[in-house]
């Protein structure tokens, strides 16, 4: 028999890797950051940091997880640079995501996505994880979108701080509105858990407002009080809020001042009187 014949019957069949550029990692993202498909390597390090928003400064102290799967791997706190590193890893898929619970009461993390390059070394350096200011929203309520000449709308003063974790301690704020509509004396009625309200029923086209709270008041949406507008004239009418003061009260008794340390975004109201 042929000698090549002979050795192609007797020899295992050798399988070439598939050739390609060489890249330990595909592509993933940050926010939660997901980093792919680490190379084959016996061991790997992933490096990161953690910045605000903007600006793009260092945020230290804050907790970082690194995840497989829904597992978690390990966990890192953030040094004076927003630095954070682990190290002997095994090659495989890893999720890398900031713990909300070390931010401060009035920061949120920020997703965004990224491309992952292929360092030499062995050594990961993911994209910076983003957080930012957290976002509150105040608007008012109504119990109907539109209503008659002479008819009644009731209307709820509402905070939205599902991205704050510290409860509200103490608000001060007006709402105002179009001369097409009349607060109903007497209408205004605080939400219960608020220490105390002060408003001033007696002037024309707003509304001032204090609550305050020993305990504070928590909870996704925050509603401080209502009252009830009648429609004096037709036409199209809005209704405004403001907040001159808005303090949290943290986990340690502290107030933070709402105003000043998140992003407040006030939502007029648009109603049709027919």
């Amino acid at each position: 028999m042929h000698l090549a014949v002979l050795a192609a019957l007797v020899m295992p069949a050798l399988v070439l890797p598939r050739l390609g550029v060489f890249s330990p990692f595909r592509e993933g993202s940050i926010g939660s950051r997901e980093l792919t498909d680490l190379s084959d390597a016996s061991q790997v390090a992933i490096r990161g940091r953690v910045l605000s928003e903007p600006g793009r400064l260092p945020v230290a102290g804050v907790g970082v997880i690194l995840g497989t799967g829904s597992q978690t791997a390990a966990r890192a706190l953030t040094g004076e640079n927003g630095g954070y590193e682990f190290s002997d890893l095994s090659p495989g898929r890893y999720t890398i995501a900031v713990d909300t619970a070390t931010l401060p009461p009035v920061k949120w993390p920020q997703v965004a996505s990224v491309e992952i390059a292929a360092p030499a070394d062995r050594a990961v350096e993911a994209p910076p994880l983003l957080i930012r200011k957290s976002a509150v929203v105040v608007r008012l309520e109504p119990t109907a979108p539109s209503l008659a000449v002479g008819g009644e709308v009731g209307l709820e003063i509402r905070i939205d701080v599902t991205e704050v974790r510290a409860v509200l301690g103490a608000l001060t704020g007006e709402v105002g509105w179009s001369r097409l509509l009349a607060l109903v004396a007497d209408s205004f009625e605080a939400e219960p858990g608020w220490d105390a309200i002060i408003h001033n029923a007696e002037e024309d086209g707003r509304l001032r407002f204090s609550a305050a709270s020993a305990r504070g008041r928590s909870g996704d949406v925050v509603t401080i009080g209502s009252f009830r507008l009648r429609a004096v004239s037709t036409g199209e009418v809005s209704a405004a809020p403001r907040l001159f003061e808005a303090t949290t009260i943290d986990a340690d008794g502290a107030q933070l001042d709402l105003l000043e340390l998140a992003d407040v975004d006030l939502v007029p109201l648009r109603l049709i009187v027919q």
